[in-house]
């Protein structure tokens, strides 16, 4: 039950903070997400229209990509936020024979979008990976990855979440979930590469074909 409704105020939270985000930006509200669910492929046209994100082709800016990974991670370590929660280290490779388009069409992608660093590629071309890492600021013991790719009429959504529930003793019960969820024909994997088991923080591995 406690999972419930901690998983409802995530949502909830997230939906919000995406929502003011983005109102920044513009000059008149769109919606309120306190009110009643967003229509989000109506907001998505607005916030992304006309933007198109490349995979750099040179070496040196692959490189400091990596290097952006690198020293995000040591700066979530070091500093870290009263709210955040958890980080998530989310590798993306496109195991397929086309380009994966990286797309955002729900609330809880655009948060995702919103919460990573650096900020996904697209396209993935064939043969090639994409790492960024997520982290929430919503709550120091949740966090969640929420992304979706495309191959033409084949899609992948894949889902990372973390929840710490209330133990005996003030302690606290960890739980990763990693899931995938195919479309159109698509074959996609989500798995764990890692865990640590005092800072929470984690990484995944999604694929696509």
């Amino acid at each position: 039950m406690w999972e419930f409704f901690f998983s409802f105020f995530l949502h909830f939270s997230e939906s919000v903070r995406s929502d003011l985000l983005y109102n920044q930006k513009q000059p008149t509200r769109v919606s309120d997400a306190r009110l009643a669910p967003i229509a989000y492929h109506e907001i998505s046209s607005s916030i992304y229209r006309g933007m198109t994100i490349t995979t750099p082709g040179s070496t040196h800016m692959k490189v400091s990509k990596i290097l952006l990974v690198a020293l995000t991670i040591a700066a979530l370590t070091v500093t870290g936020s009263a709210l955040a929660g958890p980080p998530v280290t989310v590798t993306f490779k496109n195991v397929g024979s086309t380009n994966a388009i990286y797309k955002v069409v729900t609330n809880n992608e655009a948060s995702t979008h919103i919460n990573a660093n650096p900020k996904p590629d697209t396209p993935v071309k064939s043969g090639e990976i994409d790492t960024y890492i997520v982290q929430s600021h919503i709550s120091p013991d949740a966090n969640y990855a929420n992304v979706r790719y495309t191959m033409g009429g084949k899609i992948c959504t894949f889902l990372a979440t973390f929840v710490a529930s209330p133990g005996p003793l003030g302690s606290k019960i960890p739980k990763w979930r990693n899931t995938a969820t195919p479309g159109g024909g698509a074959t996609c994997t989500a798995k764990s590469t890692s865990l640590n088991a005092t800072t929470y923080a984690w990484s995944v591995e999604f694929t696509m074909k």
